[in-house]
């Protein structure tokens, strides 16, 4: 989430005192990638468990100095999310020309990631989301940090009974790509391609062993833990991106919805002390604002904009001590793992900056029922695709999700057909979109039982591809 900035006291006023960045747009147009990741240990039986908050912290200690422990790679800068099994791998941002450097940076970290882990006996989980990890065994294995601001949300989630929240927290790793826009109409066309796409990128995308907590997932487990944000209105792609007039009205309905939303945490006065806020004591912004007693600040605003999840979300972008530089939209709809972790920021991009292969998609798009220009006429279809691969259904739009994937697949080869380079990372995703076959489907046939999901773990243990292979995108079941 949007990291809010604690102890900033500004009051707001309303909308327009912080709307602006986001109509002005960036005057440079970059992309960058977020990876999180899960990492496991073994225990001295044999079985996979979380790392804990001192592995943790070591692991990212020779991460940020491998001279100092007889490495020969550059550091790795990495942050922890919610509990200790998982971190995050962040790139810097680029031009669309530049794509291909943060691809080889990631390729880098991911490499580095892999060979420390397998020298300390821990592995990179090769699965989006561990196969048997209980979200109520990690309330205990929480990192250490300054903030409180994973304590305050857990007990904001458990008191308002939201697993689906801690699963996706805890227990759900994913590719984000975020995008500094141009405009306020780049922006609006990006969002809808992106949100039409949810479904059959998700599918394409699709790392899960087909259990979670120990017991069989018959849906598409990432895509289901990412809807499950949509609970009191909180993610997944509400009506307004769909029914927004043009980029400035998507963006007010967006900050609406921010304004509108009930904090289940915030400050206090001082901007510090983040605290979950009791079910039936909820407020939202706007209603701080017409209370007065000077909540309404920007540390709180940032709270109120940040604990939104859709599949597509708006963001500031932060360079030295936290200052905001530029604002962004944030792709976050697919599995992370392997070859996934390039092909989908590839993808992400073109559409962006890539203006004959947007309106290509946008053409393909109409044939399979969505309208880009006129979007508020597919809310249905789109509700629909998503049920559809949520339960692995062949179907998107008004045809066949594996048919679309096919024709997808087609135009991005197209597009990146004189990149070698972006050849090589696409080529796995290449290969799903063409196979006809949903990758969900095929997964589960091959990890029929919770066992076979965890002999893959016991194979990466035994061969870690950072410690073996030259090429990290091996990472993969």
């Amino acid at each position: 989430m949007t990291e809010a900035t604690t102890g900033n006291k500004n009051l707001i006023g309303g909308i327009d005192d912080v709307i602006a960045p986001f109509l002005n747009g960036n005057r440079e147009h970059r992309a960058g990638i977020e990876l999180e990741l899960t990492i496991l240990k073994q225990d001295r039986d044999g079985r996979f468990i979380p790392i804990d908050n001192a592995g943790n912290k070591s692991l990212q200690h020779v991460l940020n100095n491998p001279a100092q422990y007889g490495y020969g790679f550059a550091p790795v800068e990495t942050s922890e999310e919610a509990a200790t099994l998982t971190l995050e791998v962040k790139t810097g941002a680029v031009s669309f020309a530049d794509i291909e450097a943060i691809l080889r940076d990631l390729d880098r970290q991911t490499f580095a990631l892999q060979t420390v882990c397998a020298d300390k006996g821990y592995i990179v989980c090769p699965f989006a989301q561990p196969p048997h990890i209980r979200h109520e065994d990690l309330f205990g294995s929480l990192i250490e940090r300054a903030s409180n601001r994973s304590e305050a949300f857990i007990a904001a989630f458990r008191a308002r009974n939201l697993d689906g929240y801690c699963q996706n927290f805890f227990l759900n790793n994913a590719v984000q790509v975020s995008i500094s826009y141009k405009d306020p109409e780049h922006l609006y066309r990006n969002v809808r391609r992106l949100a039409f796409l949810t479904s059959p990128l998700s599918t394409a995308h699709d790392n899960s062993s087909g259990y979670i907590e120990g017991k069989r997932d018959p849906l598409q487990t990432g895509l289901r833990l990412r809807e499950s944000l949509a609970q009191g209105g909180r993610g997944g792609a509400p009506d307004f991106f769909f029914t927004s007039k043009n980029g400035e009205d998507f963006i007010r309905n967006y900050f609406l919805w921010a304004f509108n939303t009930k904090l289940i945490a915030r400050c206090d006065a001082n901007g510090e002390n983040l605290q979950a806020v009791a079910p039936g004591d909820e407020l939202s912004f706007q209603e701080l604002i017409e209370r007065g007693g000077g909540l309404n600040h920007q540390t709180n605003f940032e709270l109120a904009f940040g604990m939104l999840w859709p599949h597509v979300k708006l963001g500031y972008i932060r360079g030295v001590n936290g200052k905001v530089t530029g604002v962004r939209y944030e792709a976050r709809s697919c599995d992370a793992g392997g070859w996934r972790n390039a092909s989908f920021p590839l993808v992400v991009a073109a559409l962006a900056f890539d203006e004959k292969f947007g309106r290509n998609v946008d053409a393909l798009l109409a044939e399979y029922g969505f309208s880009v220009n006129d979007a508020a006429d597919s809310v249905d279809l789109y509700r629909d695709s998503i049920n559809a691969a949520l339960h692995y259904e062949d179907r998107f739009g008004t045809g066949a999700c594996t048919e679309f994937l096919s024709r997808f697949g087609a135009l991005v080869g197209k597009a990146f057909a004189d990149i070698p380079d972006s050849q090589r990372h696409l080529k796995p995703f290449l290969k799903v979109s063409a196979d006809g076959i949903l990758p969900g489907v095929k997964a589960r046939e091959q990890h029929p039982a919770l066992a076979d999901a965890l002999a893959v773990l016991r194979a990466s243990a035994k061969n870690p591809s950072g410690k073996t292979a030259p090429d990290p995108l091996i990472l993969r079941p």
